[in-house]
């Protein structure tokens, strides 16, 4: 009996000892799921900074939040699930333990205890029917992000958070006559990127003076994303700099003088810039303060040492003193370097230099003779991937420019504006996510050009819808031109063009001239003044011509193939005509796989931005070649497959694709792109560009492969388009050029062909004479250069401003990284708007409702995050007359107008660009 009862109150000591174990794992159970909730919420909502986590893990702290809270759910459920379980299980045993005492118990005894067992046991239900329904809640949350995005982020973000402008995704600092100190501070608004709104605005300390400029720079290390500075020049000629350190604002006033007595003109001495890899701030200026070695004044930030004292620049290119009128700095992301362009107003200079971290080196002259020193006619940015620097310069009419590596490229030259010759007036550049970078040009004529660097790029990328007429020459004094730049030092002894159209002609002169200041045909031969061929054209197609001795060219000069009328009979019934490839000017070189800016066709002296057809034969047998003369459209559907195949010469990286397509109709199918090791029967990767995303009018497709791909010397490859359920009414479409020359002038000779297959590959016809357009991305090892676009527009709203601006859209793959936003004014009471394609497809313009005046300033800012959808590009937008500052914004489709005088209503003035705006890194 004794053991029986020893042994009844084991069970009931490991009875209880069970239900205290249990107890525990619940409350660590139910701990761990809220705590897990809690840190995925941080991350999921973008909460790190709200809370300082940031502080404690760094860059990290998002990447620790969200899966040390996801493995806390996991971790706190499984206990909740033990706990339910094993609970179960000890009242099925209560319930054994409960029939056996009952034999010893007497009636009344047995129906009290279990009264006492129904009640213990409902409530048992009830807290279990309260643990599931929790866990049944949390469990909902965490596997329907949707759900929970939409109740906790507006309960959380919008109910009981309030918005903290200051850790916002953008921020933009203005001129305002508003405020308790109207015009002498400056005012700051914050982008809610929930809400998709700009913020109430906040008025910062006063200046002393009223403001002119704003410039902003924001801190670029993860861990201190929310600190920014915001640097203002007023009137007086001070500059004041506000610095958030992610508690409040301080402002340091006076902290450089640029002038004493106020310009009229829109000069802006000064520029803030980070090293991206300390976090330390640089601000540049010029200086009022004496003596030959003080050209520019600086000083850095930080935040355990605040601003350092004030320190000079000797500008390197004049013994004296100069007066600096503009400044421009830009970031490398990559390092500490930053790059400095500037004007300098005494001597009508524009000059670059590099700042290292620590001091200036790497001097350079862009142009002895900018276009004009009052407004920023220069400009620099870095190239995202590779860290080099590109600089550049308006000189009259035409942009000077230079690359730093590790030091700085031969000052370059090229046209922006073919058809025009007025002096330039703005420049801007703008970094893409790769190593693409726009330049956009406003002029004296107020034109609006562009023009994009572009490198890393292997493939025919000659893109022509068609052959078409240079112009027929039907006068004495007519002239057809074709520019190139020499792409070797070498005699040519023939010249081969192609008779577009001919009707009984007289005689005409084949040869080479050089070029005039302007960059024009001189009407001087090379090799001599009668140094050129005469023929009478009898028939259409290429004309092979003798010079009758050779003609010595220089590697990088620019030339140009001409054509003039000698004798004969000639007028509307007596003439030729040049063939010329439209409608895009691509400034190719086929047969050099380069990039030459002055590539282009002139007919007396009207530039025509399109792609001349001729061929240069060099003594030594070799030729520079622009050969297609044909370009022709391929429907892409079922079995009919088109390729691009070549043989691998040296090892090679590639990243992507980009190709011109377009679609008929619906198609049933996606287009696939098939990089294909024909020598090892092997599909290396597939790119699918879905139905949905290709329009129908022709564009360029730029997409990526899921990771680089490395092309091995010697095996040969084929790029495949294919689309095997689309038919013959519903397909898609790419293009190819094509020579009735030999195939050795093509695109990489007649080791690079293209070919058709009409049964879903099994057999490929091939035809060398024939290139399909296309382009391989690599990884920028090749050297680029400057693509010239047509000009965009030929009468924006001012020059006396910068009225247009671009911007590049940033996305993750394998959404494209080739397309950008051009905005500009053109006509009151309308913004217009257009997007591009690298590397030279545009829309047409959009012209949106904005206010009712004309808008002088136009400002946009790409966002890094390629993650953000929302908004991938914001913009502010002066409007004259009234001065209002609205607002744009571009979410990658759709362009919106959110109001004309968002930021302020009264600026009371537009000579200056009196706001800058930016997001946080």
């Amino acid at each position: 009996m004794l053991k029986a009862d020893d042994s009844s109150q084991r069970k009931t000591v490991d009875s209880m000892q069970m239900n205290f174990y249990l107890k525990v794992r619940l409350i660590l159970g139910l701990t761990s799921l809220l705590v897990g909730l809690w840190a995925a919420n941080l991350a999921l909502f973008q909460w790190i900074e709200r809370v300082g986590i940031h502080y404690l893990f760094g860059e990290y702290a998002r990447y620790v939040c969200a899966y040390g809270g996801f493995g806390a759910i996991v971790f706190g459920s499984m206990l909740i699930n033990d706990y339910l379980v094993q609970a179960k299980a000890l009242r099925k045993k209560g319930k054994l333990r409960l029939i056996v005492t009952h034999e010893t118990q007497t009636i009344p005894e047995i129906k009290k205890n279990e009264r006492k067992r129904r009640i213990s046991d409902t409530g048992h239900r009830n807290i279990k029917e309260a643990v599931f329904g929790i866990s049944l809640t949390i469990l909902l949350l965490v596997s329907c992000p949707i759900v929970a995005y939409s109740l906790v982020s507006y309960t959380i973000t919008i109910l009981i958070t309030p918005f903290n402008p200051w850790f916002a995704q953008a921020f933009i600092a203005y001129r305002s006559n508003s405020g308790a100190y109207a015009l002498s501070s400056p005012k700051i608004r914050a982008w809610n990127n929930i809400t998709a709104s700009w913020s109430d605005e906040f008025e910062m300390s006063n200046a002393g003076s009223p403001v002119r400029f704003t410039r902003m720079a924001v801190c670029p290390r993860s861990d201190r994303a929310h600190e920014k500075i915001v640097v203002t020049l007023s009137d007086d000629g001070w500059l004041d700099a506000y610095v958030f350190n992610g508690t409040n604002w301080t402002v340091t006033n006076n902290i450089g003088q640029v002038w004493t007595t106020a310009p009229s003109t829109a000069n802006r001495p000064y520029d803030i810039a980070y090293e991206s890899l300390s976090g330390e701030a640089l601000l540049v200026y010029g200086t009022t303060t004496a003596g030959e070695m003080n050209d520019l004044a600086y000083r850095t930030w930080s935040p355990s040492s605040g601003w350092s004292q004030e320190m000079y620049y000797d500008d390197e290119g004049h013994t004296t003193k100069i007066t600096v009128t503009y400044v421009a700095l830009a970031s490398d992301p990559n390092s500490d370097k930053i790059g400095m362009v500037y004007i300098d107003g005494t001597n009508s200079d524009a000059h670059a230099v590099i700042w290292d971290g620590s001091s200036w080196g790497n001097f350079v002259e862009i142009t002895g003779s900018v276009s004009i020193t009052t407004e920023e006619c220069t400009a620099i940015a870095c190239e995202n991937l590779s860290g080099a620097f590109m600089a550049a310069a308006g000189e009259g009419g035409f942009i000077k420019w230079t690359r730093f590596t590790t030091s700085w490229s031969p000052v370059g030259i090229f046209d922006i504006n073919s058809a025009a010759t007025s002096a330039m007036n703005w420049l801007k550049l703008a970094s893409s996510q790769g190593n693409r970078i726009m330049l956009t040009s406003v002029d004296g004529a107020s034109d609006l050009c562009t023009a994009i660097w572009d490198e890393g790029l292997y493939g025919n990328r000659q893109w022509s819808t068609s052959p078409y007429s240079m112009g027929s020459m039907t006068a004495t004094t007519s002239v057809s031109a074709m520019r190139f730049t020499a792409q070797a030092s070498k005699s040519v002894t023939n010249i081969l063009v192609y008779i577009h159209a001919v009707s009984a002609p007289p005689a005409y002169r084949f040869g080479i001239e050089t070029s005039t200041a302007t960059y024009l045909p001189s009407g001087t031969y090379v090799g001599g003044s009668s140094n050129y061929a005469v023929y009478t054209p009898t028939t259409t197609g290429w004309l092979n011509l003798t010079l009758p001795s050779p003609a010595p060219l220089t590697a990088g000069t620019v030339y140009h193939v001409t054509v003039r009328y000698d004798s004969g009979t000639i007028g509307g019934s007596n003439y030729i005509a040049l063939r010329r490839m439209g409608t895009f000017e691509n400034d190719f070189r086929v047969s050099e796989n380069k990039i030459d800016p002055w590539l282009n066709t002139i007919f007396g002296t009207t530039i025509q931005n399109y792609d001349p057809v001729f061929v240069l034969k060099y003594d030594d047998g070799t030729y520079e070649a622009m050969p297609y003369d044909t370009a022709t459209a391929h429907n892409i559907y079922g079995t009919r497959w088109i390729s691009e195949k070549w043989t691998q010469i040296g090892t090679q990286i590639v990243t992507g694709v980009n190709i011109p397509l377009m679609k008929t109709g619906t198609p049933p199918d996606n287009l696939y792109v098939v990089l294909r090791n024909e020598t090892d029967s092997e599909d290396v990767a597939t790119i699918t560009i879905s139905q949905a995303d290709i329009t129908t009018s022709l564009a360029w497709y730029e997409k990526y492969f899921d990771s680089p791909i490395q092309l091995i010397n010697g095996k040969t490859y084929r790029i495949i388009l294919k689309s095997p359920a689309s038919t013959s009414s519903n397909y898609y479409t790419c293009r190819s050029l094509s020579t009735t020359l030999s195939g050795e002038l093509t695109y990489d000779g007649t080791n690079s062909i293209y070919s058709e297959s009409t049964n879903s590959g099994s057999s490929w016809t091939d035809i060398d004479t024939r290139d399909l357009t296309y382009i391989l991305l690599g990884n920028g090892e090749t050297m680029g250069n400057w693509i010239v676009h047509a000009p965009r527009d030929t009468s924006v709203d001012t020059n006396a401003q910068r009225c247009a601006d671009f911007a590049w859209e940033y996305w993750a793959p394998p959404k494209y990284r080739n397309q950008g936003l051009l905005v500009y004014g053109t006509s009151a009471g309308q913004i217009t708007w257009r997007r591009f394609r690298a590397p030279n497809y545009i829309t047409s313009a959009t012209n949106v409702p904005m206010g009712a005046n004309t808008h002088p300033w136009v400002q946009l800012k790409a966002n890094p995050k390629t993650t953000d959808e929302n908004v991938k590009i914001l913009g502010a937008v002066l409007e004259g007359t009234v001065y209002d500052l609205g607002a744009i914004k571009w979410d990658g489709i759709t362009f919106t107008v959110i109001g004309t005088s968002t930021f302020t209503a009264d600026t009371s003035v537009a000579t200056y660009e009196c706001f800058e705006l930016e997001f946080s890194f």
